[in-house]
């Protein structure tokens, strides 16, 4: 009797981690090929086969293309600031931030990164103190000479498409979003402390719109069809809701939400909007996480054209029973991916990887809910 116990309590043992095998992953045919230069972050993805990264110590940049390393760069440190330029042909640029002997000012070059490495270095003219945005297309500067600060936006290519003139008051922040040709959405800060933004629509050069200052215009996403999206936190509670908003291309708000969850944090910083072409509906994807309840998801929300959810599709986003510190989701490359970067545990136990969310193992809904 006892020996048949002891084998009815290996049976329970053995079917059990093969359960607990069969509800894992094998991350293999996602992993990133590691490069050797240490943490990446920073990272951006621009079709389903090509991602690049940054690293921590900004002495190198990867490019992956299906999750091999393709082009690496080796950069000298305390050169200055390397920020990736990905643009829509296909091809990244890299805008380097050098110091001047005046350290209040800095040298603007923007390269091409060929196979070669970085190759027809461009300077761009400033002439005082820079902070600078770089994204998808273009990036902007904020020249400050002493005398005036100058909104400068350029696309992929170092063209100078607007010049306006703003507030010396503004200290750091500045967001700008290329949102398409001679549109660019950008928020910029006055007083960091307050957390209060304006947000501006430049078009063909000339400020067409503002909004603000307020709490909610922290970051915008273009709606590909000449309106746009508001994303911020809420701090009204320890778990951060989101204020949602959306508008048309003349400013009118069409309509405002609140996106909760159940004790987890959602975070703008892991929240990203986009518009279906098919279906016209909102997407809304992101992060929901509550380390105490060991609680990680990653959702897909589809709202409809007064902010009513369609379809609410949520992802388990946590494998080894540890936190993921980095999960990042990008939704706007025909598919949406999921990243994931276990970046402050070395020494890096399970690699990188980046995963279709479809592939991801379906979850709980912990709450999620715009409203």
């Amino acid at each position: 009797m006892k020996r048949w116990c002891m084998m009815l309590l290996a049976f329970i043992l053995l079917a059990g981690m093969t359960a607990a095998r069969a509800d894992s992953m094998d991350f293999a045919p996602y992993a990133l090929e590691r490069s050797g230069h240490g943490t990446i972050y920073n990272y951006m993805m621009l079709t389903e086969h090509d991602l690049a990264g940054q690293c921590a110590a900004l002495d190198g940049l990867v490019w992956w293309r299906d999750r091999a390393v393709y082009r690496s760069l080796s950069i000298e440190q305390g050169t200055g600031n390397y920020e990736l330029l990905p643009r829509s042909d296909g091809t990244f640029g890299v805008v380097h931030i050098s110091k001047r002997e005046d350290a209040s000012r800095r040298n603007v070059i923007l390269y091409d990164w060929e196979e070669e490495g970085l190759v027809n270095g461009r300077e761009i003219p400033v002439t005082g103190l820079v902070r600078y945005n770089v994204e998808k297309d273009g990036f902007a500067l904020l020249d400050d000479n002493g005398s005036q600060t100058l909104l400068k936006l350029y696309d992929g290519y170092g063209n100078l498409e607007a010049q306006i003139e703003v507030s010396r008051e503004i200290d750091f922040a500045i967001r700008t979003v290329r949102a398409g040709p001679g549109w660019w959405l950008t928020t910029i800060s006055q007083s960091l402390k307050s957390g209060s933004y304006m947000l501006l629509m430049i078009r063909d050069g000339a400020v067409v719109w503002q909004k603000g200052p307020g709490k909610e215009l922290h970051t915008v996403f273009p709606d590909g069809q000449g309106g746009f999206f508001t994303c911020a936190d809420q701090d009204d509670s320890t778990f951060t809701p989101l204020v949602i908003a959306r508008y048309d291309g003349n400013g009118n708000q069409l309509w405002r939400k609140t996106l909760k969850g159940d004790k987890v944090v959602l975070g703008t910083a892991s929240t990203v909007i986009s518009l279906d072409p098919e279906t016209g509906h909102t997407v809304l994807t992101g992060t929901a996480m509550a380390n105490s309840r060991k609680v990680y998801r990653v959702y897909r929300m589809e709202v409809d054209d007064q902010g009513k959810t369609v379809s609410m599709d949520v992802r388990e986003s946590d494998y080894h029973n540890r936190i993921y510190y980095n999960v990042h989701v990008f939704p706007d490359t025909g598919n949406t991916w999921v990243l994931f970067d276990e970046a402050l545990t070395y020494p890096y136990d399970y690699p990188a990887a980046l995963v279709s969310f479809e592939a991801l193992p379906k979850a709980d809904n912990p709450g999620i809910e715009l409203r």
